[in-house]
């Protein structure tokens, strides 16, 4: 069995594309869960991407003129059009909350697809734009407690996973292999996502291959991370 290395090593949720586990129904039958329709912005299509410790859902909508727009849902207030960069935006998306309700994702700027970049939305200042280092499109994918965001820039010139910071902006995190996406990001600060096909893991400067830290008798091939807890 390989040895793991002196950093905290959180549990993990990730995709193994290469093994396929089924769980049977009856699994979680002991749980109760309540499925609630939360609506659209007028479309006919809305998608849910994240939620925080308060039941702040986040997420994406068709319209009634069928572009997209951000939502920001409440239990008690409903959803809410977090609009977008400016009148000439064609869409927007969100895809990650915080628990102070600071909301990450992409806006374009233009009506093309390459002019969109990653935002960050606050009830005071409304939608931020993060810039790029690379390319002309981005997006933020996750947002921690300690208000770090991770997503991925460059297209469609290259892909490289960044690590945006209000004192120090979007930077570059490396990768494994010539494209990079930062898709999850915990409050300890360390980063998960993909990179040259493998799933990794990022702390302190240094990007590690999760195929490594596993028994070396699986056959497991982790290839992309989504999230990562405390």
């Amino acid at each position: 069995m390989r040895k793991f290395s002196s950093f905290k090593f959180s549990f993990l949720v990730v995709t193994l594309i290469s093994f396929g586990i089924c769980f049977s129904a009856s699994a979680f039958a002991a749980s109760k869960y309540e499925i609630t329709d939360i609506g659209t912005l007028g479309g006919s299509n809305s998608y849910a991407q994240g939620i925080n410790d308060f039941g702040q859902v986040v997420g994406y909508s068709n319209t009634g003129s069928g572009n997209s727009r951000a939502f920001l849902w409440g239990r008690s207030s409903g959803m809410e059009n977090l609009g977008t960069f400016n009148d000439s935006s064609l869409h927007s998306y969100a895809y990650g909350i915080n628990n102070s309700g600071q909301i990450v994702g992409q806006s374009y700027t233009g009506t093309s697809w390459l002019t969109a970049h990653a935002f960050l939305w606050e009830r005071d200042s409304g939608m931020i734009n993060l810039g790029y280092f690379c390319g002309s499109s981005n997006f933020a994918a996750s947002i921690n407690n300690n208000e770090q965001v991770v997503g991925e820039t460059g297209y469609p010139v290259s892909r490289q996973a960044f690590l945006w910071e209000r004192d120090s902006g979007m930077v570059d995190i490396g990768g494994l292999g010539r494209k990079s996406y930062a898709k999850g990001i915990n409050d300890s600060g360390q980063i998960v996502g993909s990179s040259g096909g493998v799933g990794f893991l990022w702390e302190d400067g240094t990007m590690l291959d999760l195929n490594d830290l596993l028994f070396e008798e699986t056959d497991w091939i982790v290839q992309n991370a989504q999230a990562i807890e405390e």
